[in-house]
């Protein structure tokens, strides 16, 4: 008879440490981490309007010199503007794998803005040559 009342009170023991265990539900594809979905507080939830995903840094740069290598190719017309923004697309471009960011998006920004600042110092060039060329009094008849 002892022998069952210390079985019986072993299970209980058993099933009370189960229950104090905290429920973990699913697990966030993000960080791997288990997450309760019934927990609009949890910031590991990503259903939850407090959950903020982890992104990869220096991401923000290469962005940047993605959006601004774009801008400074379709700013030829400008051409002092166009080199500027080329150049701090350049300037971002290289910054953001020394903070992480390394790869397709931070590549394509470097070329749009090298493209970018080219055309826009070879408008700029051809641009001065032609002002002063039709603006000159050189002549040169034979």
């Amino acid at each position: 008879m002892y022998d069952r009342f210390n079985r019986n009170n072993q299970q209980n023991n058993q099933e009370n440490n189960q229950q104090s265990k905290p429920p973990t539900y699913m697990i966030n594809p993000h960080n791997k981490k288990p997450f309760d979905p019934n927990n609009i507080y949890d910031t590991n939830n990503p259903f939850s309007i407090f959950y903020v995903k982890d992104q990869q840094p220096g991401k923000g740069l290469a962005i940047t010199s993605l959006v601004l290598g774009i801008i400074s190719f379709f700013l030829m017309r400008f051409h002092i503007v166009s080199v500027a923004i080329g150049l701090l697309g350049i300037l971002f471009a290289s910054l953001a794998p020394s903070r992480g960011c390394k790869g397709g998006i931070q590549a394509a920004g470097l070329v749009l803005s090298i493209i970018g600042t080219t055309i826009g110092v070879l408008a700029t060039i051809a641009f001065i040559s032609y002002s002063v060329g039709t603006n000159s009094n050189w002549s040169f008849h034979l």
